[in-house]
């Protein structure tokens, strides 16, 4: 057996544990909500918030690794640098909220500047359009905020917003076809 190797027993262990993720999306669409009513009026807050959303995808990511199988190690190592990135944040708001601000908007820049290249050199994959679209939405959004860090806070404060949102969208997925994988199995 390898590590890739899923037995049902695995898979049953696994799937009866869906109503996990059920409640732990429901908790990061909860987190999204309070996170976007925040304004940038309070940098400790913003990097605080940072920390939190930090260490609870850290922390989600080591139980999702103790009960899902294959690639354990990754989701343990990615974990492990989540939880120490919402450590960080808590030790040195400051530092955190500068340095984060600055690479969302450079990260959206770079992106965006690569996914306009990607778009046109492939136009003939269908809606090859759309990535060209969201590549010239990243390059604005990210010359907008590049130079000027109250603009930087904002574009953080709704990065986290819509990450936990995502996050928790994601798992409530995942939870609902887990929950069909353990019908399958059950009857």
């Amino acid at each position: 057996m390898t590590a890739f190797t899923v037995t049902r027993t695995d898979l049953n262990e696994a799937s009866s544990l869906w109503w996990v993720f059920l409640v732990t999306g429901s908790f990061w669409l909860g987190v999204s909500i309070f996170v976007l009513q925040f304004d940038t009026t309070s940098i400790n807050l913003i990097s605080v918030l940072t920390g939190i959303v930090f260490l609870l995808a850290g922390l989600s990511e080591l139980f999702a690794a103790a009960i899902i199988p294959g690639w354990r190690w990754v989701r343990v190592a990615l974990g492990v640098i989540l939880a120490a990135g919402g450590i960080f944040a808590f030790a040195n708001p400051e530092k955190t909220f500068v340095v984060l601000a600055a690479l969302i908007a450079w990260l959206l820049l770079i992106r965006g500047i690569f996914d306009l290249i990607a778009a046109l050199m492939d136009t003939n994959v269908p809606f090859w359009w759309l990535q060209l679209s969201a590549g010239i939405a990243q390059i604005l959004v990210g010359f907008w905020a590049v130079g000027w860090t109250e603009r930087q806070a904002v574009l953080l404060l709704v990065w986290v917003g819509v990450s936990a949102l995502a996050r928790g969208l994601m798992e409530i997925v995942f939870a609902f076809q887990l929950r069909s994988v353990n019908k399958e199995l059950s009857g």
